[in-house]
């Protein structure tokens, strides 16, 4: 007991509890992050190479250096792990495909799969994983590429963290000299001095709360329902069953970059934001799908990246360090804004530009007024949140759908180096979140990602496909992203 209390480096945080007793619970595993980089031509031995870069990232993430103990308990803790053994963290899969649609199916199951794992022995190993998937050479990319998952555990990092890990990644592998990468790699790498781990999300963040809102908030979440006004009940999916199997579902849209600058452009124009416009297309295709006597209205979830507001005193050399920094914001969609899509003789395009106009007003609203007054400020008060999520069996979901944005990776010039070229970033089934998640990732000057997930059986596949098929359609579009000054 007291060689362990030596080693722990810092309790976990509030938000790190929730994702913690997620994990425990199994109701939220991990994320992943993945990037397909085109390989520069000539390089033998592409395993070295990936295990020295992943080595240089990891001594430099010191999220990446610890285990987690007594994340049964209400006092989790981050520890110190002396050594790490890249074989247990890393591992490079050589693929043999005859259809780039057999290749793709296969990144997709794989995430999958990634995210209906639990993490095994955090007390003694980090609760990461790097999965490289290799196409062997038979002319299906014109470049030779290697699609590299990061999945992770979400105390560890948020999807921002997951993009800053692949943009360490391409420039240690855009750096290293290629005389200097051993035919055998080294696997073991030794941390004797306990890692600076950067400080909780609750003391970066300079959180202040009014008493009007932390007593509306506890009475929202403590008073009878009896004494709260009646209203629909907007369509969020199945309610949540913790005893429904944990299987994600995967299915990405990719849109090329052409693609990906019209809809900027086209937001632009119409006052609103590429987060927003996706959460106006889901809307428009839940609307038009769904029984109106099941699905009379909606609430949607926005996560939001906190760096931003970054305490001034917090450490320069760990602003920059991977961790999770995040809050949300819930976007209820009244029964008024949805009929109105369902009717017949609706513009639609119109209306969807409404939406996304109203959404994107909602979010800088939100904001304009960070970080005071907000709910990620107020996890402190929750005492057990194992108990907490366990409260939550058998309920309505909070949210139908979630946008999480996490924004462009970009990296420097290789130089004819290792290139990423497209990007994919998905949550796990979220048993107590969101029926349907979409994970957005950019690749500076190669595309768009948009990933939606769901947990099996709570959302009808059907369902989800027809959304995948409505927002290809929206996407394409011609007559949705003319520009107010055409109009």
């Amino acid at each position: 007991m007291e060689e362990s209390k030596a080693r722990i480096v810092r309790p976990l945080g509030p938000w790190e509890q929730f994702s913690s007793a997620r994990h425990h619970l199994g109701v939220y595993r991990c994320v992943v992050v993945t990037v397909r980089y085109e390989i520069p031509h000539g390089l033998e031995n592409t395993r070295a190479a990936l295990v020295a870069a992943l080595a240089s990232v990891v001594g430099g993430q010191p999220m990446l250096q610890v285990g987690i103990v007594g994340q049964e308990t209400n006092q989790p803790a981050f520890i110190h792990l002396p050594e790490i053994d890249l074989r247990d963290h890393f591992e490079l899969r050589s693929q043999k495909h005859t259809t780039v649609e057999e290749y793709e199916a296969k990144i997709s199951e794989t995430h999958g799969w990634l995210h209906d794992q639990l993490w095994p022995n955090i007390e003694s190993k980090a609760p990461w994983k790097v999965l490289a998937l290799q196409q062997e050479s038979n002319g299906l990319f014109q470049t030779p590429v290697i699609d590299i998952l990061f999945a992770y555990h979400h105390s560890l990092a948020d999807g921002t963290g997951g993009k800053d890990f692949h943009q360490h990644l391409a420039a240690a592998l855009n750096t290293q000299d290629r005389g200097d990468i051993l035919l055998e790699p080294r696997y073991i790498l030794s941390f004797p001095n306990v890692a600076e781990l950067p400080q909780t999300q609750e003391e970066a963040i300079p959180f202040t709360r009014s008493w009007p809102f932390v007593l509306k908030a506890t009475w929202d979440h403590l008073a009878p329902s009896l004494l709260k006004p009646k209203g629909p009940t907007p369509w969020t999916g199945r309610p949540i069953d913790f005893a429904l199997p944990y299987i994600t579902r995967i299915h990405p849209l990719h849109f090329s970059p052409e693609s990906l600058q019209t809809l900027i452009k086209a937001s632009r124009d119409h006052s609103s934001s590429l987060t927003a416009l996706l959460h106006a297309m889901a809307l428009a295709s839940l609307a038009t799908r769904l029984d109106p006597k099941d699905a009379e209205s909606f609430v949607s979830m926005t996560p939001i990246n906190l760096r931003p507001w970054v305490s001034p005193s917090v450490k320069e050399t760990l602003k920059t360090k991977m961790r999770s920094l995040v809050t949300g914001l819930d976007t209820p969609f009244p029964a008024s804004v949805v009929g109105a899509l369902r009717s017949p003789h609706a513009d639609r395009d119109e209306l969807i530009w409404q939406a996304a106009k109203e959404t994107k007003r909602l979010l800088d609203q939100r904001v304009s007024t960070l970080p005071s007054d907000d709910v990620a400020g107020l996890l402190h008060l929750i005492p057990d949140f194992t108990e907490y999520f366990r409260g939550l069996d058998g309920k309505p979901r909070a949210a139908t759908w979630e946008v999480s944005n996490i924004g462009v990776l970009r990296c420097a010039d290789s130089n004819g180096g290792w290139e990423p070229a497209r990007g994919m970033f998905s949550n796990g089934a979220m048993v107590a979140g969101a029926g349907i998640a979409l994970s957005v990732i950019s690749i500076e000057k190669h595309g768009l990602t948009v990933t939606l997930s769901w947990q099996q059986d709570i959302v009808d596949e059907p369902l989800v496909m027809g959304l995948a098929q409505d927002l290809t359609r929206f996407v394409n579009g011609i007559s949705l992203y003319k520009s107010e000054s055409k109009m």
